[in-house]
């Protein structure tokens, strides 16, 4: 669990730094697109609210997942897919043994 923890804190500081990168970057080329190509000419736009209003939206959805992911645990096809993998490993290796096998001599 703490890995997941981890990873989704991770994902959030990436996430809102995305989020600010894009809105710095609004301000030039907004800049550019009101001054018709003398971006001096105009006032650079406050994306603040903005940013905060995107980091709050990432804030709530990671929140969502850190709660689903502390409560559940793996089920259904996950589950069942671990399950299958660990009994069944010696025919899946065989299999893939003789699946190369086989390529190997179709091509040499």
């Amino acid at each position: 669990m703490p890995q997941r923890i981890d990873t989704l804190n991770f994902v959030e500081g990436r996430l809102k730094g995305f989020a600010t990168r894009i809105y710095t970057r609004m301000i030039d080329l907004d800049r550019r697109m009101r001054g018709k190509g003398f971006p001096d000419r105009v006032p650079p736009y406050d994306p603040k609210r903005e940013i905060l209003e995107a980091e709050e939206i990432i804030s709530q959805k990671i929140a969502i997942l850190r709660m689903h992911h502390i409560t559940s645990e793996p089920t259904g096809i996950w589950a069942a897919g671990k399950s299958f993998w660990l009994k069944h490993w010696q025919w899946i290796i065989s299999a893939l043994l003789a699946l190369i096998a086989l390529l190997i001599t179709l091509i040499g």
